[in-house]
């Protein structure tokens, strides 16, 4: 699997709610946008007439399994050629700034979700509300694996593992 350019989301399942993955969508689309037209990097691609579409690539692991990859990348909106460097570049944004967020809050579960301590913390800005709620999203959809780059991030029920190489 050619991992380039590319955010991908393990979900351990193939059957899940239509809403978690729609919010989903949403939350992260609205997120990488953003966070890439804020910068002088990612603006660039913005300002011109053929403006970056985020595509979105789903297939099955394989036969006996359940697990279904989504991957996600851009490309230009009118030829089809994928924006590599938009994408290694949006994507280390959001995936950095999850890191971050795991490892100042180790998020621990309540009977309410993610704990009030680390909304209150976080809420400040509205890019980490967003996070949040993707992060939150995330656990709801039951993804297993977050893979950018070499770098993963692994959740197997309240446990996270973030694996770089």
């Amino acid at each position: 699997m050619n991992k380039i350019g590319k955010l991908i989301f393990i979900i351990k399942e193939s059957h899940f709610s239509l809403s978690n993955l729609s919010s989903f969508f949403r939350l992260l689309q609205a997120k990488i946008r953003e966070d890439s037209i804020k910068s002088d990097f990612g603006k660039k691609f913005f300002d011109n007439h053929r403006k970056p579409t985020l595509k979105l690539y789903i297939r099955k692991e394989d036969t006996k399994s359940e697990k279904i990859s989504f991957e996600i990348f851009f490309t230009n909106d009118n030829t089809e050629i994928n924006l590599t460097e938009l994408s290694e570049y949006s994507f280390n944004h959001i995936f950095e700034e999850m890191i971050v967020m795991l490892k100042s809050d180790p998020l621990q579960s309540t009977l309410w979700g993610i704990s009030s301590k680390s909304i209150l913390k976080s809420i400040k800005e509205e890019s980490n509300s967003r996070l949040i709620k993707i992060w939150e999203s995330i656990i709801r959809l039951n993804v297993e694996q977050i893979i950018f780059g070499n770098s993963i991030i692994e959740i197997n029920g309240d446990s996270i593992k973030i694996t770089r190489k």
